[in-house]
């Protein structure tokens, strides 16, 4: 069985429970999985920076599990939905969200959500979209409209 097949059957924390081992095994797993296609395509470049690069991205994955701990403590939240699509199904079984400006002009938007999180009531949510890479273009931050 893949660490996909098994990522489909692992049941995702409710509000306030923290990944557990078997969560950060399967993180792991995936990872591993990933690991290999890349050296598959081969473009992994010199084995021992190759190594160098798994570890700190195995290293970077279990500081993500335990600051996400830390907030979904803190928040009282746990995840609801991932890769989330909205506004994109016609039926209406999706609709877009839709805000309305200070004159009334109704805006609606469609997307993906990386993830939804919300409270035991659902009144509480939190909508976390996932970001890697530099902010390299941004070394200027008067000119970074987001800092970094």
């Amino acid at each position: 069985m893949t660490s996909s097949s098994l990522l489909e059957k692992k049941e995702l924390p409710g509000p306030g429970i923290p990944w557990d081992e078997a969560h950060k095994e399967l993180l792991m797993s995936l990872a591993a999985e990933e690991f290999t296609k890349a050296e598959s395509m081969g473009i992994t470049g010199r084995p021992l920076l190759w190594q160098v690069a798994q570890r700190e991205v195995l290293e970077d994955l279990a500081i993500f599990l335990e600051e996400d701990n830390k907030l979904r403590a803190e928040l009282g939240t746990g995840p609801v939905a991932i890769e989330h699509r909205f506004g994109f199904d016609r039926s209406g079984a999706s609709p877009p969200v839709v805000l309305v400006t200070g004159s009334g002009q109704k805006v609606g938007f469609r997307g993906m959500i990386d993830r939804l999180d919300a409270d035991s009531s659902g009144s509480k949510l939190l909508v976390i979209d996932y970001k890697t890479g530099s902010s390299y273009p941004f070394k200027d931050m008067k000119k970074d409209p987001l800092g970094a």
